[in-house]
This record gives structure tokens, C-alpha cells and sequence, in this order.
């Protein structure tokens, strides 16, 4: 009897795009419904997106070095490849804000000096130790805001240690990822009840690895003989359970708020495992069937697609999109007002996404080729061809 194929990371499976759709959807629905009130406050629960997005991330980078750790440019690939899809557009909003953002009037916006005496914060990716030690969220000069950056300061700095950890054994990495889950709960557990600014508890990384490790443990748990069809049960459980704690949470105050004290102790990785259980069916959606028709429609997968850029740029005019947009929305009603927000949102900054991505980041993603992962026996073909082609 032959082995389940495992489904690998390596390999590009489009409903994971749906998913990444879906993560964009929910940050967007919480940034672009700050004034709601009422019932459309439950609106305000897709800051949850950005967990999704650390356990998918968690998830595919795990399955991606995992399937290349035998390789002789293991890191030198990762990491060449990694800068590729990430700095150019990080690094080029940095520079057109700090930069050419004086030449162009944006200096003339209150705060802005003030924002820039805090650049050095955003180059070193560390806008999230910002936030986490002055208890402050001042990161934006009126409308311009970066505080959002702080997520993406969370994943770098998972990308610089994870490639490391992978390299040991399968068992110990299931332990590592475990461990992970455990410190980043008493972190928060520890500076919720002893420290005086618990914003850090949300912000700073070590209080979230737990949810970049749950995709972690996923990824190295699908690598086993059965692959990702016989984590079905796994899964199954991850989702019923993390989902009833994340419902009764909800419920027990009648929202879902990030600050909630409970939530960021308990919640938190609860939140992890039911949307780990999500992406592992969302994976083994079968082909034609109802949920692969769901995850694969084409405006959630190309939500997916530029999800990136919509996450980078969504807040950068974010909060002038809503002062222009939603005072015409206010016949709706708040849920109304909320939900047209929200597609207007989507719309302008998957627009501003795709001509980021096609005439600026494109360029670089084209270089990703010549960083390919090299297995050590592809490396020996090669040299042993160069020997043979050399003349005696």
C-alpha cells in the first residue's frame, strides 16, 4: 500500500489565495469601520485578519523550508528570495514617504516632522517595539498613517530566526513550535498582569509567535507519510475547539476586541488553531467541489494575489479615503455606511495594488529565479557537468 501524497508548500495551491483574499478582507473591514456603531461594531472584529495572516504565513514559510532544507543555498535562497517579494515595496513607500514626501508637500501635514523623527523606528523594522514600549500610537501624520507596519515587523523578524529553527529534527521542530505557542502565552499572560503598558502584549513579537508557530506545527505535520489528508482529524479538532473559545470569548462580552485581557491570553492561540483547521481544509478542497469553488472564486484569489500590496498601502491613505467617502455614506445607516466603506476600500486599494505590483514590484520578482533552492544532488550534477565540459 502506497503513502498519501503529502500536498506540498512548494507547490502553489489556489485556494491558499482565497484565504489570503479573506485576510485582506477582514483588516480592511476593521480599518475602514472605525466610526461604526451599533450592531456593525461586530465589523470591527477583522483585526483578527492579521492573525490569519501570521498563521498562513507561519504556515507556508515552514512547508516551503522544510521542502528545501536539504539544498546547498538553503538560506542564501531563502532569505535572496524573501528580500525580493518583500523590501522593494517596503522599502519604496519608506523612501517616497521620508524621502521625496518633503519635495512633494506632504511635509506640510501636522505631524509629519514629528513622524519623521521616528523613521529609524520603520528602516530597522521595529515600529512594533515603538507602539509596544511608549504605549503610544502616533505612527501617521494626519492622514498618512504607518502604524500598521508593526505586523510586518513581527513577520521579518520571524523570517530572520525561522530558517534556523527548521534545520532541526521533525520532532524537535514539533517541540519548538509547541514551545513557541506556551512562551507566547505567558509572555502576554506576564506583561498583562505585570507591566503597565499591556499594548506591548499585542504589538511586540515574541507575545505573537504563537500564531506564526500553530502554521508552523501544521506545515511540519503535514510532511509526515499520511501528509495534509491525515491531519483531517487534527484539524477538525483545531477548528471545533478554537472556535467554540473564540465564540464563547465573544460572547462573555459581546465582542470580539483585541484589548480584551482574556482574548490576548486565551484567545489569541484559540483564534490560531480554528483558523489553522481552516487552511488545512481549505488546502484538500476538492477540485470542483462546492468549498474549492468558494476559496478559488476570482475575486477572493485576486484579493489574494495583491494582498501584500493592499496591506502595505491601505493605510497609508486610508484615513483620507474614509474623511472623503464616508460622510456620502451616512444615508445607509451605520451597517450600510460600514459595508460601503468597506467596498470602496477594497476596490481603490486593489486598484493602487495592481499597479504597484505589475509596473514596480514585478521587476524584482523576476529576479527570484536565479535564487532557486539547489539540492545537494542537483549541485553535484552540476559541478561534475563543469568538470566534464572543461578541457584537458
Amino acid at each position: 500500500m502506497t503513502a498519501t501524497p503529502r500536498v506540498p508548500t512548494d507547490r502553489h495551491i489556489p485556494a491558499l489565495d482565497g484565504v489570503r483574499g479573506l485576510a485582506i478582507s477582514l483588516v480592511l473591514m476593521f480599518h475602514f469601520t472605525h466610526w461604526s456603531e451599533g450592531p456593525s461594531q461586530w465589523l470591527r472584529t477583522g483585526w483578527v485578519g492579521v492573525d490569519l495572516f501570521f498563521v498562513l504565513s507561519g504556515f507556508l514559510i515552514t512547508g516551503l523550508l522544510l521542502d528545501t532544507r536539504d539544498a546547498s543555498n538553503y538560506f542564501r535562497s531563502f532569505y535572496a528570495r524573501r528580500s525580493l517579494r518583500i523590501f522593494p515595496l517596503y522599502f519604496g513607500v519608506l523612501f517616497a514617504v521620508f524621502v521625496v514626501g518633503p519635495w512633494i508637500g506632504l511635509g506640510q501635514l501636522p505631524g509629519f516632522h514629528q513622524l519623521t523623527d521616528k523613521q529609524a523606528w520603520f528602516w530597522t523594522y521595529t515600529s512594533n517595539f515603538y507602539v509596544s514600549i511608549t504605549g503610544r500610537f502616533d505612527l501617521h501624520a494626519s492622514w498618512l498613517d504607518l502604524t500598521h507596519f508593526w505586523s510586518l515587523a513581527v513577520e521579518e523578524h520571524f523570517y530572520l530566526i525561522w530558517p534556523a529553527v527548521v534545520l532541526l529534527s521533525r520532532r524537535n521542530l514539533i517541540r519548538a513550535c509547541w514551545g513557541c505557542v506556551i512562551i507566547a502565552t505567558l509572555c502576554r499572560v506576564a506583561m498583562i498582569v505585570v507591566w503597565t503598558r499591556p499594548v506591548g502584549s499585542y504589538f511586540l513579537t515574541f507575545c505573537r509567535l504563537d500564531s506564526l508557530a500553530i502554521g508552523g506545527l501544521v506545515a511540519t505535520m503535514a510532511r509526515r507519510p499520511s501528509g495534509l489528508p491525515g491531519l483531517k482529524r487534527d484539524a477538525t479538532i483545531m477548528a471545533i475547539v478554537g472556535s467554540a473559545i473564540v465564540i464563547a470569548l465573544g460572547l462573555r462580552s459581546g465582542r470580539f476586541a483585541a484589548a480584551d485581557r482574556l482574548i490576548q491570553m486565551i484567545g489569541f492561540p484559540a483564534l490560531g488553531f480554528a483558523f489553522a483547521g481552516l487552511i488545512v481544509f481549505a488546502s484538500l478542497a476538492h477540485r470542483g467541489g462546492f468549498w474549492h469553488r468558494v476559496w478559488t472564486c476570482p475575486p477572493l484569489t485576486t484579493l489574494g494575489r495583491y494582498s501584500y500590496g493592499i496591506y502595505v498601502y491601505h493605510q497609508l491613505f486610508g484615513r483620507k479615503l474614509v474623511e472623503v467617502i464616508a460622510p456620502h455614506l451616512r444615508w445607509a445607516g451605520p451597517f450600510g455606511a460600514s459595508v460601503g466603506m468597506i467596498g470602496v476600500g477594497l476596490a481603490v486599494n486593489l486598484g493602487v495594488a495592481m499597479l504597484s505590483y505589475h509596473l514596480f514590484e514585478a521587476r524584482f520578482l523576476r529576479l527570484k529565479s536565479r535564487f532557486a533552492a539547489k539540492s545537494t544532488r542537483d549541485m553535484a550534477l552540476t559541478l561534475r557537468s563543469s568538470a566534464s565540459a572543461v578541457p584537458a
